[in-house]
């Protein structure tokens, strides 16, 4: 069974499938509703500035595992268009890092020697007609960009007819494990058995005490549409304080930028030549989030050490598109029982960093988060129209949403995960919460987890917390 509709669950049900297995799927809302559904399209091996920090912390070898891995989704997913003759614009292209600031040339140029290291073909570069205040960048070659939400969809149409049950708006309330050693799932008021459970849900629904929330953190970021005349602009992402990725679909272009900890305020301002690449009208805001691990790689494969029957996997770092079909391979591989040689750099169980300074200037922001979320400015004046805002009614916080039609949602927003208060999104019109990136729509139902249960409304009993972290 695989909890989670986007990329690496349908890529885990592929290749299941592929080798004969009875696979389900089920999935809480529609499939690509998330950020598989919700990105630039971009696909491709270049992850920022990484190289040079994997060869440092984990050897040249994992380094080129890591690479390799990526060329070869991409690869994959270009063999998977072509076979399943998938309509979603992909496109070979090469990708662009670069950077305004001329503080990190030297970092660019450390970064460039690693991949020198690697064999990755790419170029160094000091200047480009489309990046007037470019200091330096990086080029990968051989890179591509799609239509993720077309891929996802039509993707989940070709596994469906290898005869993968998938059924959507189905959200898991609950797991556990029965005596004869098969895991009991609950879904829309009925159960379902499987010998295996695969979470391909951002971040695990259940933790068995392994304190993976401590581990990593929800990003969320803003994306816009902006019509271009040039189609073949490079695909790029800056590494500058205020980053912005580019990505390009026929005749627009999908710009993500106000990175920010899910539940914050974003800090975030256009650099001044981003009007100069960029000339037309931004249109259509929408938002995406996903999950970033300490030591920013993902983990995938076994949920508890000694288990080989719960899989999961998450802290894709928003590069999901390529990481999702990584994890399609060696989540089916687990199951499988065949060898991988990419578990032990993706392992759950590496735990590297823990108790570094990453991880503990983490977890004091988000009991910091925890305090502060109770501190925040509320009246009991309820809100204008399309306006939501934490309201105190009867010694409790709420929040109160009207929308368009005059209608008041008020629903109790303390998240039933760990307890932090939900903060309004404007953009989505959702309460999302700062601590562990759980969303719900502004009527209360869930839209992800690590929570799995929705929001209870005023006239209901207000919210248990569960973070899942005792069986």
């Amino acid at each position: 069974m695989i909890i989670g509709g986007g990329i690496s669950g349908i890529s885990t049900a592929y290749y299941l499938a592929e080798t004969g297995n009875d696979v389900i799927l089920l999935e809480a809302d529609c499939i690509g509703y998330g950020a598989s559904g919700r990105n630039t399209g971009k696909v491709s091996a270049q992850h920022g500035i990484v190289y040079h920090e994997l060869i440092e912390k984990h050897g040249k070898e994992m380094a080129q595992l890591y690479y390799e891995s990526h060329q070869k989704a991409i690869d994959a997913i270009e063999q998977l268009v072509a076979t399943y003759d998938i309509d979603c614009d992909f496109k070979r292209c090469d990708t662009l890092l670069y950077t305004e600031e001329k503080q990190q040339v030297s970092l660019y140029q450390k970064e460039y020697e690693a991949y020198e290291t690697l064999h990755i073909p790419s170029s160094y570069i000091s200047s480009h007609q489309d990046y007037p205040q470019l200091q330096a960048g990086l080029q990968m070659k051989h890179q591509a960009v799609f239509d993720p939400y077309s891929f996802v969809v039509q993707f989940s149409k070709v596994v469906s007819e290898k005869g993968v049950s998938i059924y959507e708006h189905s959200p898991v309330s609950e797991l556990s494990k029965t005596e004869d050693g098969l895991y009991k799932v609950s879904v829309n008021g009925t159960f379902v058995h499987a010998r295996y459970v695969i979470l391909a849900t951002q971040y695990p629904i259940v933790d068995y005490g392994n304190l993976y929330f401590s581990y990593m953190y929800c990003e969320q970021q803003t994306l816009y549409t902006a019509k271009q005349k040039k189609t073949d602009r490079m695909v790029s992402l800056s590494t500058d304080t205020y980053p912005i990725s580019i990505g390009n679909h026929q005749d627009k272009h999908i710009i993500a930028c106000k990175s920010h900890r899910n539940g914050y305020e974003p800090n975030f301002r256009f650099p001044s030549s981003f009007h100069t690449m960029i000339p037309n009208q931004l249109q259509t805001p929408w938002t995406s989030s996903d999950f970033v691990s300490i030591d920013h790689l993902p983990l995938i494969g076994k949920l508890e050490k000694y288990n080989d029957q719960l899989l999961f996997a998450s802290g894709f770092s928003k590069w999901g598109n390529t990481t999702g079909i990584v994890a399609g391979k060696i989540l089916a591989s687990c199951v499988q029982n065949k060898p991988s040689s990419l578990r032990m750099l993706f392992s759950p169980q590496r735990k590297k960093g823990t108790f570094s300074w990453n991880y503990v200037k983490l977890n004091l922001q988000n009991a910091a988060m925890f305090f502060r979320s109770r501190w925040i400015h509320m009246d009991d004046e309820m809100p204008e129209k399309e306006e939501g805002k934490p309201v105190w009614i009867n010694h409790h916080i709420y929040g109160a949403y009207r929308d368009e039609n005059n209608e008041l949602f008020i629903v109790d927003i303390t998240c039933p995960h760990a307890g932090c208060i939900a903060q309004f999104n404007k953009e989505d019109k959702s309460w999302d919460c700062p601590c562990h990136g759980s969303r719900f729509t502004y009527k209360g139902d869930i839209i992800k987890g690590p929570a799995t249960c929705s929001l209870s409304s005023i006239h209901e009993d207000k919210n248990k917390c569960d973070p899942h972290v005792i069986r």
